[in-house]
Order: structure tokens, then sequence, then C-alpha cells
């Protein structure tokens, strides 16, 4: 290169200034190819160090609230799963529905109301029982 202004840093490391360093927390360089700078970690991921080439994804039925997440403590059950007091994510009972993720508990349908299946991720999923 004619100059370091036409360098691009390798993967993990984002151009700032005329040198390199590493992938801020939060987000990753896989590839020269991706360009100079890093990348927030999709929801669903995080990066809990700096110079990461990628995001680690969260356990499973869990994910991140949104783009940029630091630590795994960010990852919150799923819409349609709840922490049931343990450390795994549990699916809403029938009759119950999540419809956001985090640590929020499953909510109740509607009197006279349920849901056909667990993991029920609206209202909109709870129907009425036979005779109301």
């Amino acid at each position: 290169a004619a100059s370091n202004a036409s360098c691009i840093c390798k993967e993990g490391y984002s151009n700032v200034g005329a040198g390199c360093v590493p992938c801020a927390l939060g987000t990753a360089k896989a590839s020269m190819a991706q360009g100079p700078s890093c990348l927030l970690c999709p929801a669903g991921t995080f990066a809990n160090t700096t110079g990461l080439t990628s995001c680690i994804s969260c356990p499973p039925q869990t994910s991140t609230r949104q783009a940029g997440s630091q630590t795994m403590g960010e990852c919150g059950c799923v819409a349609g799963y709840w922490e049931g007091g343990g450390s795994q994510c549990s699916p809403c009972p029938r009759g119950f529905f999540k419809d956001s993720v985090g640590p929020a508990p499953c909510s109740r349908c509607p009197d006279f109301s349920s849901t056909s299946s667990t993991a029920a991720t609206s209202i909109g999923s709870c129907t009425c029982t036979p005779g109301y």
C-alpha cells in the first residue's frame, strides 16, 4: 500500500487513525473483506472481550434485546420462554404467553381463553375456550 490510510487491519482489529486497534466490546470483525471497521454483534450474540473475529451466540432459547451486547448476562429468555427458577429457559405453559426477550414472567391469557400449545409468543395465541 502506498500509505497507511489505504491499509485495512486484519481480522479482530479496526482502523483508527493510521493504526489498528482491537475490536471493542460488543463488536467483531471476521475478515478484511468486511472493511476497516468492526461491526456490532447482532441481537442474539455478544462480544465479552476485545479483538474478537466473531460474536459469541447466546445459550439456547435466549437472545439479547439489541445489537452490540457485551456480556452473556445480556442474554435473556426469548419470547415464549421464561426463567423458570433454574439456569435454563422453560416454555410458557398452556394458557400463558410472553411477547418479549428478558426476565419477564409469562402472562396469563384473559379469562375463558387459553393457548393451543406451550411457548406462546403473543396474546393473539390465546383463543376462547369451548363454550365462550
